[in-house]
């Protein structure tokens, strides 16, 4: 509770369980049974409507939902005929969604809703935050981080926020002036302009650290899941991928032909909130926090085609259990290693240690 407003939290990206979840936290203010929720879209987005009904103005009700454009579940033809068009008194709810006029594939839904909510005065684009307004939330992080830069590093922070300064673009200067020394050269300093080139950025540092190969396959992998992967599922996708394991293990062979386990958390540690955790198919699963670095990742890993054909034909082999519940994945050592482990032929195979797919 937050005053006497209801505030509603959920970190679900799948329709029916965001849904249900919003019923049971409602019911539990309202002291109603969970028995009587439904389990299926339909009548369960009819009971939520219900009980919108219940706030007050002792109790209201504010609803925020971030990036519906996102959320997994709802068909193509009737993807927001679950939001209420019609609010009992005491109760708001607040939506956002994608919408850029040069890409129209992703205004699809911006314009649904256009079509369910004809007062335009609804509606709210979210601007940039204006470059003297950006330098002092830059000003305000650093100090609550208890940092400081230098004169000519805050220069090109504000040279920067000149350029551009989108909320997203902000966070992204922010996690980059945070690695910055005092002592740091002028060549270390470098920030992008853009949101784009700063993502790129990024993914560029991450990969100089801890290899092109495993950076590059492992973000592909997530960016290619419909809905995210889980830790578990991650791993055993870079496990089954022999081009990775051939880079990790160019010097030694393994006990078992798995990726060490501490490897992708380093890697993800290097990104800390661009992959958030969510809820989808009932599994808690890692995906992107904005679609700025779905595109990213697209352009900078699925391209030319042959890529973006191999992470999904991975994919699909790793949930058709084709690798699978012990049965052993051929790969071959590379001519390098079958010299330096005096090997007597190229050709191999190896459990990977991934669970069967029974379904």
């Amino acid at each position: 509770l937050v005053g006497s407003e209801m505030c509603i939290r959920d970190s679900s990206s799948s329709l029916l369980p965001l849904l249900t979840s919003i019923c049971q936290q409602l019911s539990y203010t309202f002291v109603l049974p969970f028995e009587d929720i439904p389990d299926d879209v339909v009548p369960l987005t009819g009971y939520l409507k219900e009980l919108l009904t219940l706030a007050s103005a002792a109790q209201p009700i504010l609803i925020c939902l971030d990036s519906v454009d996102q959320i997994v579940g709802a068909t193509d033809g009737n993807r927001m005929s679950w939001l209420p068009l019609r609010l009992p008194p005491h109760c708001k709810i607040i939506v956002s969604c994608t919408r850029e006029e040069e890409k129209p594939w992703l205004c699809k839904d911006y314009d649904v809703l256009t079509k369910m909510v004809h007062d335009q005065n609804n509606f709210q684009k979210v601007k940039e935050l204006g470059s003297e307004l950006a330098y002092s939330v830059m000003k305000s992080w650093m100090k609550s981080a208890g940092r400081d830069l230098n004169n000519y590093q805050w220069r090109v922070v504000a040279n920067a926020v000149e350029a551009c300064s989108l909320p997203i673009f902000c966070k992204l200067v922010f996690a980059e002036i945070g690695r910055w020394k005092s002592y740091s050269s002028p060549q270390d300093c470098f920030l992008a302009h853009d949101v784009m080139d700063s993502i790129f950025l990024l993914f560029e540092k991450v990969e100089t650290k801890h290899g092109w190969l495993l950076v590059s396959h492992a973000l592909s992998y997530v960016t290619a899941a419909k809905s995210g992967l889980s830790e578990s599922e991650l791993e055993d996708l870079i496990s089954l991928d022999d081009k990775v394991l051939d880079d990790i293990y160019q010097y030694h062979l393994p006990p078992f032909r798995r990726i060490p386990p501490l490897l992708w958390t380093r890697v993800r540690s290097d990104l800390p909130g661009y992959l958030s955790d969510s809820e989808a198919d009932g599994t808690n699963v890692i995906n992107w926090y904005h679609r700025q670095f779905i595109d990213a990742a697209k352009d900078r890993y699925f391209e030319p085609t042959e890529d973006f054909n191999y992470f999904h034909r991975m994919m699909s082999e790793f949930f058709l259990g084709m690798w699978g519940g012990g049965t052993p994945k051929p790969f071959k050592f590379t001519e390098i290693q079958k010299h330096r482990f005096g090997l007597k032929s190229k050709d191999s195979e190896a459990d990977r240690q991934v669970p069967a797919m029974p379904l």
